[in-house]
This record gives C-alpha cells, sequence and structure tokens, in this order.
C-alpha cells in the first residue's frame, strides 16, 4: 500500500513539472510568434516605403511630371499595399540642378505593445529635361 502512495506521488510530482514546463515554454513560444510577425510587418513596411518612393522619385523626374505627380504616384502605391505602413508621409522637395526626391517615412503596424517601428525610404535623381540640340 505505502509503495502505490509514493508511485502515485511520483506520479504527481511528474505532472505537476510536466504543467511548470508548458506554463513555461507556452508564454515564450508565443512571444517568439509575435516577434515573428512583428519583423514580417516591418519587412512588409519597409518594402512599401522603398516601393512608394521609387514610383514617386519614377513619376516626379519624369519629363512633364513634378512634385504633385511624384507625391500622387507614392500615395496610389501606398493605398493599393494595404495598412502595413500606417501614418505615411510622402515628401518631395527639388535640390539644385534639377534633382528631386521623394521621402516616404511612417510606423510599422504594431503587433506587440510599446515596440515602435517606424521605416523610411528615398528616392533621389535628376529631373528630365528636354535639351535643343541646337
Amino acid at each position: 500500500m505505502a509503495s502505490s502512495r509514493a508511485r502515485h506521488a511520483a506520479c504527481r510530482r511528474r505532472g505537476e513539472e510536466g504543467l511548470a514546463a508548458v506554463v513555461v515554454v507556452l508564454p515564450a513560444f508565443l512571444l517568439l510568434v509575435w516577434l515573428a510577425l512583428q519583423l514580417a510587418l516591418w519587412g512588409l513596411a519597409a518594402h512599401a516605403a522603398q516601393l512608394a518612393a521609387a514610383e514617386g522619385g519614377q513619376a516626379a523626374r519624369a519629363f512633364g511630371g513634378g512634385p504633385g505627380a511624384g507625391r500622387a504616384a507614392a500615395d496610389r502605391v501606398l493605398a493599393g499595399l494595404g495598412s502595413a505602413l500606417e501614418q505615411p508621409i510622402v515628401r518631395v522637395t527639388q535640390g539644385p540642378g534639377g534633382s528631386v526626391t521623394v521621402a516616404v517615412s511612417g510606423r510599422v503596424a504594431p503587433v506587440l505593445p510599446g515596440l515602435p517601428l517606424h521605416v523610411s525610404a528615398s528616392s533621389t535623381g535628376p529631373a528630365q529635361r528636354f535639351r535643343d540640340s541646337g
């Protein structure tokens, strides 16, 4: 009888150890999954910013384009890619010598509270101009 009670107590302790392992491992696993999701959203937001800056830069530098065309093209790209990039800001500036810069920045959609991530990208190049061959 005593050995059966000892075996039962040992089994119960092993079961409690298994429960303790689940209590520790499960939150750690969920945290890793959330971190992976946050990393994926960061990558998507960075890609969206890069693509919007490139498309906006191409439109702004095209012959007959300008800052308005660049901003409109960048906004179209951001609207088409969804909400991975929150509160996007598009800046189009004309520099010396006819260069045009389109900068896109914004906040990454949060999965983990208290982890503010920001992304930015820019595209710079010369504006196309018509040159007289004369």
